[in-house]
């Protein structure tokens, strides 16, 4: 952490930019690929079958086909909206100090301090991801934007991002950048948050129930690719608020009536 905040302070005002974002970018861009590659090989190959076997919707499988457009899509969100939003959210924070830059150790947050922004990183989400999924689910919207990414019944890690360019903007960048904004947190802590936030989405896409996942990820979301009209948040309390909190009573692969999905 030295080195970087050394490397960080020694560079001029468009290089520490520069840095600042080509971290940011670096950090939670490997998180998703790595995690996407590894759920990747898990579905393809079906191995190691120890896992395979927790697949919640193991009759739709996905097709070697499917991977150029899969990667076509996520690729192209990262180049042309992550990484530019990254790079003015750095430069934001260089020039108006909104972002806590200062990497010298007397100024690094503690744990506490980390795990408070966190938690609050995390409800600041969950509040503009449910209310600009649900938004996304107005006929309108749905068969303008959100349409893409309910093309997949059955989701995979990769597909998390797989979305209209305006759709990953609303209701991925925005909510999660929202929460180090508003609370000025550390460069630090956010770089953790986007990765922590980064991994979690890819597991709520995986489709796999692994017996160490403790709450109603990724049933839960899982469910509303399969449904549509459920489901629309990340934790459920919004969804049990609004009452559209919906766990499955029947296995995912059974058929479901269509008719009452808003397509």
């Amino acid at each position: 952490m030295d080195y970087i905040g050394s490397y960080i302070d020694s560079q001029n005002q468009a290089g520490s930019i520069v840095a600042v974002a080509g971290i940011t970018v670096f950090l939670t861009a490997v998180a998703y690929f790595l995690v996407g590659s590894i759920f990747l090989v898990l579905d393809l190959c079906k191995l190691p079958a120890i896992l395979y076997r927790y697949k919640i919707q193991p009759k739709r499988t996905l097709s070697r086909t499917d991977l150029p457009k899969i990667l076509a899509n996520t690729v192209r969100n990262w180049v042309m909206l992550a990484i530019p939003f990254i790079t003015l959210l750095s430069a934001c924070s260089k020039l108006f100090g909104i972002l806590d830059l200062n990497m010298k150790p007397a100024k690094l947050p503690s744990w506490i301090e980390i795990a408070v922004h966190i938690a609050v990183c995390a409800v600041v989400e969950e509040i503009l991801f449910y209310y600009s999924h649900r938004l996304m689910h107005v006929p309108f919207f749905y068969k303008r934007i959100h349409k893409i990414h309910h093309e997949w019944q059955a989701p995979v890690a990769l597909v998390a991002t797989y979305t209209h360019p305006v759709e990953f903007l609303l209701s991925n960048l925005v909510p999660l950048a929202c929460g180090p904004l508003l609370l000025r947190s550390h460069i630090t802590t956010t770089w953790i948050w986007f990765v922590i936030a980064t991994i979690g989405t890819e597991i709520h896409h995986s489709g796999y129930r692994f017996p160490w996942n403790l709450d109603h990820q990724p049933n839960f979301h899982d469910y509303h690719h399969e449904a549509f009209n459920f489901n629309f948040g990340l934790l459920g309390w919004l969804d049990k608020l609004h009452g559209t909190y919906k766990l499955p009573t029947r296995h995912l692969d059974q058929p479901t009536d269509r008719k009452q999905r808003q397509i």
